[in-house]
């Protein structure tokens, strides 16, 4: 199923200090790119808490800027703000963005998904290129990230709030421990090397939460609270979990 993402945006990079601009803004190595294709990242707040999440891919000479459209002005305002003396250029692109789970199909330009491989492949049409579709629906798009439990910041996780290592960023591919400084790097790098991630997120139905209950999107045990609910989508949640209750829920 070619699914287009209506709600996914495109920031066009150019200039020569493109790469080493973006490399001490975001959390994944942007080196990474040349040799596979595209990186998940996120950027994150001088305290260590979630701002926006993207994909990044070259396109021609440039770097492109996959991002939903409730990050893009606030992220494009903080570009111009770091950009200083950079020889950078930041502008808006054109072009639409889809997902296929069919990772045969060929299309002009596409990456398998970095977040998890061999499972879907992101496609970008620039000169309409693609002409026809099977869906543009928000449902069909969150029955599918459910199906392979792909986190999307901006659905699961809350702007200037969140911590990304809550929402294992570090096990889809979204964080690199081996770069250089980045913005929110310390806080990020000493919760990880110190082991004290003391939260996890888990995708679960209605069915499996059981006699739990949920009240103001925060779920409750014994009365106690043991997580909340940071997305709701028919019968299914993506739930914030205290791991000390991981044995609870029977995710363990």
């Amino acid at each position: 199923m070619l699914l287009k993402l209506v709600d996914r945006k495109l920031i066009e990079l150019s200039g020569l200090d493109k790469e080493s601009f973006l490399q001490g803004l975001i959390t994944n190595d942007v080196a990474k790119i040349k040799e596979e294709g595209i990186i998940f990242s996120a950027f994150l707040s001088a305290q260590g808490k979630f701002l926006a999440d993207f994909f990044i891919f070259q396109y021609k000479e440039n770097l492109i800027i996959d991002i939903n459209e409730v990050f893009i002005e606030a992220f494009k305002s903080k570009l111009k703000l770091y950009k200083l003396n950079s020889d950078v250029k930041i502008k808006d692109l054109e072009g639409d963005v889809f997902i296929d789970e069919n990772l045969n199909n060929n299309y002009p330009t596409s990456y398998s998904d970095p977040r998890k491989s061999n499972l879907l492949q992101r496609v970008y049409n620039f000169t309409n290129e693609i002409e026809s579709f099977d869906s543009d629906k928000i449902n069909d798009y969150h029955a599918l990230r459910f199906k392979y439990k792909l986190i999307d910041g901006a659905f699961d996780l809350t702007i200037d709030k969140s911590y990304i290592l809550e929402f294992g960023y570090n096990e889809i591919n979204a964080i690199s421990f081996s770069k250089g400084c980045y913005v929110g790097q310390e806080v990020t790098a000493r919760t990880f090397h110190r082991g004290v991630i003391r939260k996890q997120i888990i995708f679960i139905t209605k069915l499996e939460i059981g006699n739990n209950i949920i009240i103001d999107n925060d779920l409750i045990f014994d009365k106690k609270k043991i997580g909340k609910v940071c997305f709701e989508f028919l019968d299914k949640y993506v739930v914030l979990l205290k791991k000390d209750f991981l044995k609870v829920m029977n995710q363990i």
